[in-house]
């Protein structure tokens, strides 16, 4: 949302937080810091804030003020800016002097909200799609890698552990290369395909099948955001028992009906004028209808109303041509009342000479694939939005962290020239104090205190420098780096330190002291390990410091361990946080440890603790293929 004020500037581009203060009259006594950058704020003050910024008289905001005042309530709401693609939340409280108005983005939260609410979406249809008794495959690339499939389709294809499986490449037998060139068919010209009564005598079926099943399968290309096809949804069930019938069908009619009453799914007949004149057990357990509430045109009741005109028009024409029947429909189910997705087929059975004496058909139950591909459809949908809208956040997050880096380097280094000057001015007065003839104890001891304070700011201007220019990869390019060489001259920069702790440094190299990575992000990361180490040690002993070194399976390991006071457990995260000190009677900033996690994690490596309180610590870096 933009202010756009009567003069054509906008404060804020778009704004974040605001606050307005008003007065009885409805008059701005006050505009937070968002706003003091216009050339005209002050001049805003003391004039009413509708028609300084007129705009509002149009929104939201203007009514739920008005009801504010009248009612002398209290007013929250939230309002999605269109323009800008944000939300906000508007807190208005009347007050005895007038009223005030906070305005907060919320657009993170909102996005936020929203994930959680899809991934507990995704969580529910996971569920449904590894419970439905069908075969569910989800196949990625040209290859048709296994991505996912459910415990179904692993029963039948007798696997363990599918990942990295290619359906392609697998394929050896001539029906396996054939269904190959149906899935590259529906991949290559990204249309979607029926295929029916496949028989799966694939290369990978389970081999303690005894009879290779009949699927009748659906292949769903998949789409990536950009529109793209990346995989195939493939949907199969299994219509074995409705091949086998077909091949009976001339064996006789009581072995016939024997198999239509044995086969699991709705299945019956008609005559060639279309009356139905048989439905197997199937149907009255489902519909709860007897035969002769069926019979005729009986059935038609149990037909959802939206679906009926459809289905009634596909059977005629059947009817008319000759032609197979096929058509989804919903049937009322009798055990709960509700409408139930079915797939109905009929083909007609033909003499010799070519006419048709019977109609066989059958009703499978498809609504829970049916719900299953409609998920996973408002999935999709949901996951292009939510990743437009997390896109849309990451590119202004970046932003706003560049802008904080480019703020934290310039005031950094803009500070460091007058911290110099009054060092500089405190040392002279200090060389002044010190002169025999002039013997201020109390100036002595104040200005002592300045200088303290002084090279305090100075280390907090350091810290701040490298954190900035570690954030915007201010770094030496990557070389050949002697390890032993930098923990030589990190030792010798805390030689007085050492020196007065006591300490024993043991450096343990031998595995490996070369190793390619920038020579002043390594020597940060041994200051900063080393120098921990040595000002949390322990007051009852003497600190011992161990630095050694090991290489496996292309990973780098440092490790500093020492003797000292150590971390209890549930601080073990925190001491990584910037600024975050667990004992303020040590000096420190609470930056190194800071800085060592996001050296490490730049390179791609991580950092872990090993401590208990009391027990020292040991400090392990994990650095990934940076040896030579």
């Amino acid at each position: 949302m933009i202010f756009q004020h009567k003069s054509g500037i906008n404060p804020a581009k778009p704004f974040k937080n605001a606050f307005f203060v008003l007065d009885q009259q409805e008059n701005i006594v006050f505009i937070s810091h968002q706003f003091i950058h216009l050339p005209t704020a002050y001049s805003c003050i003391g004039k009413k804030i509708w028609s300084e910024f007129p705009t509002l008289r149009k929104t939201q905001m203007y009514e739920k003020f008005r009801e504010s005042i009248q009612f002398h309530q209290k007013k929250t709401f939230e309002c999605f800016d269109n323009k800008q693609q944000l939300w906000y939340n508007f807190h208005m409280v009347p007050t005895d002097t007038g009223s005030e108005i906070f305005i907060t983005d919320i657009t993170a939260l909102k996005a936020e909200a929203s994930l959680r609410k899809l991934q507990k979406s995704e969580a529910r249809f996971h569920q449904m799609v590894m419970e439905t008794p069908a075969l569910i495959c989800l196949l990625k690339g040209a290859d048709h890698t296994l991505e996912l499939i459910n415990p179904y389709g692993l029963q039948y294809f007798g696997l363990q552990d599918y990942t990295g499986l290619s359906v392609k490449k697998a394929a050896k037998s001539t029906q396996s290369q054939a269904f190959v060139q149906l899935l590259d068919q529906v991949y290559q010209k990204e249309q979607p395909l029926q295929v029916e009564e496949f028989q799966a005598t694939f290369d990978f079926v389970n081999p303690e099948l005894k009879e290779y099943p009949y699927f009748n399968f659906a292949l769903q290309p998949m789409r990536d955001e950009q529109g793209r096809v990346e995989g195939i949804l493939l949907f199969g069930y299994e219509v074995t028992d409705q091949v086998l019938a077909k091949k009976l069908l001339n064996d006789g009619s009581d072995r016939f009906r024997i198999l239509l009453e044995a086969y699991p799914q709705i299945a019956w007949t008609a005559q060639p004028d279309g009356q139905l004149d048989y439905f197997n057990q199937r149907w009255y357990d489902y519909t709860g209808l007897t035969y002769d509430e069926t019979r005729g045109e009986g059935w038609l009741q149990m037909i959802h109303p939206n679906d009926l005109k459809k289905m009634v028009e596909q059977w005629h024409h059947s009817l008319a041509t000759g032609n197979r029947f096929e058509t989804e429909s919903r049937f009322r189910k009798a055990s709960d009342g509700q409408y139930h997705w079915h797939l109905c087929q009929a083909i007609p059975v033909s003499d010799k000479a070519g006419k048709i004496n019977l109609w066989v058909g059958s009703c499978t139950d498809i609504n829970e694939q049916k719900k299953a591909i409609v998920h996973l459809h408002y999935t999709q949908q949901q996951l292009h939005r939510i990743n437009a809208e997390l896109h849309e956040k990451n590119l202004e997050l970046e932003k706003t962290n560049r802008d904080l880096d480019n703020f934290v380097y310039t005031a950094s280094h803009d500070l460091k020239a007058p911290v110099s000057n009054i060092e500089g001015l405190s040392n002279l007065l200090l060389d002044y104090v010190q002169d025999e003839k002039i013997r201020n104890r109390k100036i002595f001891t104040a200005l002592s205190m300045i200088d303290f304070s002084i090279q305090r700011f100075k280390t907090t201007i350091q810290d701040l420098t490298d954190i900035a220019k570690l954030n915007k990869n201010f770094s030496d390019d990557v070389a050949l780096t002697n390890i032993n060489e930098i923990i030589e001259e990190v030792t010798i920069m805390m030689r007085e330190m050492i020196h007065k702790s006591g300490a024993k440094i043991m450096v343990r190299t031998d595995a490996c002291h070369i190793i390619s990575f920038s020579y002043s992000n390594f020597k940060s990361l041994i200051y900063n390990l080393l120098s921990n180490a040595v000002k949390y040690r322990h007051p009852e002993r003497e600190p011992e410091i161990i630095i050694e070194t090991s290489y496996n399976q292309s990973t780098f390991l440092l490790c500093v361990k020492d003797n000292g006071i150590g971390v209890a457990p549930q601080h073990h995260d925190k001491i990584f946080t910037m600024f975050k000190r667990l004992h303020n009677h040590i000096e420190g900033n609470g930056v190194g440890l800071f800085l060592v996690k996001r050296i490490v994690e730049n390179a791609g490596g991580k950092v872990a603790l090993e401590s208990q309180l009391g027990k020292g610590a040991i400090f392990k870096v994990y650095l990934p293929n940076i040896m030579i």
